[in-house]
This record gives structure tokens, sequence and C-alpha cells, in this order.
């Protein structure tokens, strides 16, 4: 069975009362289901480029990733018969206003942790956004202190 990596985002960005995060549908054809902007690795690119690119691929926008915070998960797709490794950053949004590509991504919302949890389609991503989230607490505690 081959192996197959992905690269992509939580992004955030300041809403009117707290962070919010991007959720986006995936078209039908590759699931129908609801995620975090990802794809797979070009040649050449490293995680990080990766990640950026399908970003702005997928939802227009452009991000700053966070130091620090770097998550793998890992699964087997058993429609394609692959080993699937997929790495997260996590980015804050430079420019918010995303859009949808209306190929691969359907629909796209800007969501509270709480709703955005809801959201989710998969464990894997809830279990990743959790993390993101307490890295992001801890991130903000941490430079208000200083």
């Amino acid at each position: 069975m081959k192996t197959e990596k992905s690269c992509g985002v939580i992004v955030f960005r300041k809403g009117k009362k707290n962070k919010e995060f991007l959720v986006i549908k995936h078209s039908p054809l590759v699931g129908g289901h609801w995620d975090f902007p990802k794809g797979h690795m070009e040649e050449g690119e490293t995680e990080q480029e990766t990640a950026l690119r399908e970003v702005e691929e997928e939802a227009g926008l452009r991000v700053k990733l966070i130091e620090g915070f770097r998550e793998e998960i890992r699964y087997v797709d058993t429609i394609n018969n692959v080993n699937k490794v997929v790495v997260f950053f996590v980015g804050d949004a430079v420019n918010s206003e995303a859009i949808c590509d209306g190929k691969e991504v359907v629909e796209l919302c800007w969501l509270e942790y709480a709703p955005a949890q809801e959201k989710l389609t998969y464990e894997n991503a809830k279990d990743i956004l959790k993390k993101a989230e307490l890295f992001l607490n801890e991130n903000e505690k941490v430079s208000k202190c200083n």
C-alpha cells in the first residue's frame, strides 16, 4: 500500500468577540465533508509551502503560520487503498475575505471554536482543532505576560 502526504492549515482570525476558525466543505467528488484546507505535496515543496499554497488555492487566503504547531494525523483511505499522512499547521489569516473555488470547495464559513467543532465531519479534524485551540490559548497567555 502506498503512502500519500498532504499538508494543511487550521486558519483563524480575530472575530467580533473571539477568534474564528475557517472550515470548508469539500465537493461531493472528494467526499462532501467539512474540514480544513489541505492538499497533496508537490515535488520540491516543503510542508509549509504546501500548506500555504493549499489555503490560497482552496479559500483565496494568505496566512501567516504560527511557529511551534505541527500536528500529524494518519489514516487509511480504504477507497483508494492508500495510507494517508496529513500535517497541519496553525495560521493567522492575513486577509479574511475567503472565497470558494466552487470546484474543490463548495462552501466555507468562519466559526468560533464550539460551532466549528460541531461542523467538522471527522473526529481526527475535531482533535486537531482542539489541539490548535489549546496551543493558541497558551500562546496568547504567554504573549500577554511578556
